[in-house]
């Protein structure tokens, strides 16, 4: 199962950042009756949340996109965090998050927030008729999960509303250079993942109080691991069963923070899963060993970016590969918004697919509650629930809808 991406976004991509900024032969603008061309109205965005990374990650990209996706707000409980944003994004800083989701100026929200309150201004911001961009995980369980996306699927996508689940991994340059290398070296057998990142104390993410204080059950294995989920789906695909121990080494973190696993995907690839957030230096290092050959994707360990070492018995070869940013994503989420695009899945963005890579991350915490008892996954995850099927049980999906802003508590 590889990453694929629609051909109309490759090229807008390519020629507007080539251009620096829109042309008249971005694929983004259209043409009229006379077969003039003009750029589509700017969809007008608003930021819900002015922590860390909306100011390190999202701004800088929304600052580049401004010709066609323009920031008109940007929401914190703290209004000084939301004007010192606003400002760098010349848009109106806002405290009130119904004002933002009442405004017929706002078509569409972009979110970076807690993840266990995420779900719950998903469902307001589409209840009032906002499009919406989140980020991963899409819930805090599986259980969670299900109903939010089955609220969606009845209720918002009639209505044409696009959700888009942002995720870093399934448009990073060296994951998607590492899925062209699986075909040079033949069929995987086997998969080995070592991922050390530091969570330490003094460093600002760890500081935040739903972090240390995380109101689920799994901690930075699901706030974190998910992506790595995200990749291993888009790389080889759904997994078929896990075998995890998992353990917590920090108190500054509580909860899982560690875990070794065995797992199996199909077609008898067998791999093994080396997990902690409780390191004190990054490495990162997926290696796939298949008939013909052996691909590493590796983090420099001297600066940013990646190295993809492939040895066959035709080719040895390495890439210096450098991190994606969050460009293409928000590419994504605008061409589905924009052109109506919404059987377009674009790089499998979509809330079920979230779910999915969601699932392998909630078989491993089951299976190492049960020290390691064997767990299967469904094999379906990530395709549309039949209309026959019952509905999830889920208690607070229509208390999430009815929420009080200031009940909403981040």
């Amino acid at each position: 199962m590889f990453f694929q991406i629609p051909l109309t976004l490759i090229k807008a991509s390519l020629i507007y950042f080539m251009a620096d900024g829109p042309t008249a032969q971005n694929p983004f603008y259209s043409a009229n009756h006379h077969g003039e061309q003009f750029p589509p109205k700017p969809l007008n965005v608003a930021l819900l949340g002015a922590g860390i990374f909306a100011t390190a990650s999202h701004a800088p990209v929304l600052q580049k996109l401004r010709a066609n996706m323009n920031c008109v707000a940007v929401w914190s409980r703290t209004y000084e965090n939301a004007a010192t944003l606003a400002e760098k994004l010349g848009a109106t800083p806002c405290t009130d998050v119904s004002q933002i989701l009442n405004s017929p100026n706002v078509d569409a929200v972009i979110m970076a927030m807690p993840i266990d309150v995420q779900p719950q201004y998903v469902l307001q911001a589409l209840n009032a008729g906002k499009h919406v961009l989140s980020e991963q995980p899409v819930a805090v369980n599986m259980e969670q999960a299900r109903a939010v996306i089955e609220t969606y699927e009845e209720q918002f996508a009639p209505r044409r509303l696009v959700w888009n689940v942002a995720g870093k991994f399934r448009y990073d340059p060296a994951v998607r250079t590492a899925s062209q290398a699986l075909v040079e070296i033949g069929k995987p057998c086997l998969v080995s993942l070592k991922i050390r990142a530091p969570f330490l104390k003094s460093t600002p993410f760890s500081e935040a109080m739903w972090r240390n204080n995380p109101s689920w059950y799994g901690g930075m294995l699901v706030e974190a691991f998910v992506h790595a989920s995200a990749m291993l789906r888009g790389l080889f695909g759904n997994a078929v069963s896990v075998s995890a121990h998992t353990s917590s080494r920090t108190k500054h973190i509580p909860s899982v923070d560690t875990m070794t696993a065995q797992v199996t995907w199909p077609d008898d690839v067998q791999g093994t899963m080396s997990v902690t957030y409780a390191s004190t230096e990054h490495h990162f290092e997926l290696e796939a060993i298949g008939t013909e050959g052996r691909m590493v994707l590796r983090r420099k360990p001297d600066g940013p970016g990646y190295t993809l070492d492939v040895k066959t018995s035709n080719s040895n070869y390495k890439h210096d590969i450098p991190f994606g940013e969050l460009e293409t994503e928000m590419m994504a989420f605008l061409e589905m918004v924009q052109f109506n695009n919404h059987e377009n899945t674009v790089c499998s963005t979509t809330p079920l697919e979230a779910m999915a890579d969601l699932q392998l991350v909630d078989a491993c915490l089951e299976s190492g509650k049960q020290n390691g008892m064997p767990v299967f996954l469904d094999p379906k995850a990530g395709t549309r629930f039949s209309t026959n099927k019952q509905r999830p049980s889920c208690s607070n999906v229509a208390t999430l809808m009815e929420l009080k802003p200031d009940e909403l508590l981040v």
